[in-house]
């Protein structure tokens, strides 16, 4: 007769082997799932290698180029010649502005030193004078700025333009796929700005 194991009531059968103890191992859970995670790990390492294994020859056949700004701006001639010409375009008016303030502060100083013997209609006369005066100087002073500061930036955007057409010109010339303005470190060999300022220079 084959002999049962006794258990008390309530107590599970256990399913261990008597020829493979290692299967009773509380912990085959905890194991199981960390060689699951290491397999996990070891996948994206893989990843990762293998992505870093194509960035050189991504970095090979991409050429890229770039400029600095700050210098265009600073060493250019443009600048400088376009503020040239706003200030001979502006001349005329800017004169106009300083001899209108001018005569406002004539009057106004002969409206502080009239005689208190002076008639009454004389001051009047010399105030509304001074409060016209004023008023246009304040709607021509007013008109120039606005109207000198609308230039500055017409100038300012066609600068920008030209920058951009002959970064755009250089960059087909010698075959840049990109041109960057913004860079830790940028190396001789990849720097056009000498370039982008000789040619924006010969612009008229």
């Amino acid at each position: 007769m084959e002999r049962r194991e006794r258990r008390a009531p309530g107590e599970a059968r256990k399913s261990c082997h008597e020829d493979a103890p290692y299967l009773c191992d509380t912990r085959l859970p905890a194991i199981a799932g960390f060689y699951r995670m290491k397999t996990g790990m070891n996948r994206l390492m893989v990843l990762l290698l293998l992505a870093a294994a194509t960035l050189p020859a991504f970095a090979q056949q991409v050429k890229i180029g770039y400029i600095n700004p700050q210098r265009i701006e600073r060493e250019a001639k443009r600048p400088q010649r376009d503020a040239e010409n706003l200030k001979k375009e502006f001349a005329a008016r800017e004169q106009q502005v300083r001899d209108t303030h001018e005569k406002v502060l004539a009057l106004q100083s002969e409206l502080e030193k009239i005689a208190p013997s002076t008639p009454s209609t004389d001051v009047d006369r010399k105030r509304r004078e001074f409060a016209r005066l004023a008023q246009q100087f304040e709607q021509t002073r007013r008109t120039f700025a606005e109207d000198l500061d609308r230039r500055r930036w017409e100038e300012r955007q066609r600068f920008t333009r030209d920058v951009q057409a002959i970064v755009q010109k250089l960059a087909v010339a010698q075959k840049f796929d990109l041109v960057i303005e913004q860079a830790v470190h940028a190396s001789r060999a990849i720097d056009i700005t000498d370039q982008v300022i000789k040619a924006l220079d010969a612009m008229k």
